[in-house]
């Protein structure tokens, strides 16, 4: 009998025998790993193959990457609230949730930051950052000024390196400051 064709067998958790090609929705560590269908259009995101967005999610409308859903077209589109990236990975917005500066979309809005000073932290325009057509969505402690458009830090609030507004009032100000510096660079103070 003879055979024609490429034969390829299908092993567990989707990897394909004989070669280290990982399908959609299966485990990975890198993006290289992530061949099937199309290295260009797949993402290793938290240790699994997703597609990425843009991408058709035809048949796969389960596996886009995190804060995109299959959309209209089957293609992977970003959910309300996030904007994709040039990398097609999708950010989030102004004013949505986050738990650091790279979770935040920051091509729409240059300077936005994670404003991890409020109890549920959102990305916003950090301080010294432009605010044009944004004028509440400055960081914690600060406002957008009347006066070349910028997020400044309040009365009573210093700005920090990373663009955030501490509230540094008094001695107690200055010590929790002071700590607070410490903290973030991962020294002990007292």
């Amino acid at each position: 009998m003879e055979r024609t064709g490429l034969l390829i067998c299908i092993g567990l958790l989707g990897y394909f025998h004989g070669i280290s090609a990982a399908a959609l929705g299966a485990a990975c560590t890198a993006d290289a790993d992530c061949t099937a269908p199309a290295t260009a259009d797949t993402k290793c995101q938290n240790s699994v193959c997703r597609l990425l967005a843009t991408k058709s999610c035809t048949g796969n409308t389960d596996k886009c990457v995190a804060n995109a859903e299959c959309g209209t077209g089957s293609l992977c589109v970003c959910k309300t609230g996030y904007a994709a990236s040039a990398a097609n990975l999708c950010l989030a917005s102004l004013g949505t949730t986050c738990a650091a500066v790279a979770d935040c979309d920051t091509t729409t809005v240059t300077g936005t930051i994670c404003d991890t000073q409020v109890s549920a932290p959102v990305c916003a325009i950090g301080a010294g950052s432009s605010c044009t057509g944004q004028t509440t969505k400055c960081v914690s402690g600060a406002t957008c000024s009347t006066v070349g458009t910028l997020c400044s830090c309040n009365t009573g609030y210093k700005r920090l390196f990373e663009n955030t507004c501490y509230l540094c009032s008094g001695t107690a100000g200055v010590v929790a400051s002071v700590a607070l510096i410490f903290a973030l660079l991962g020294t002990a103070v007292f």
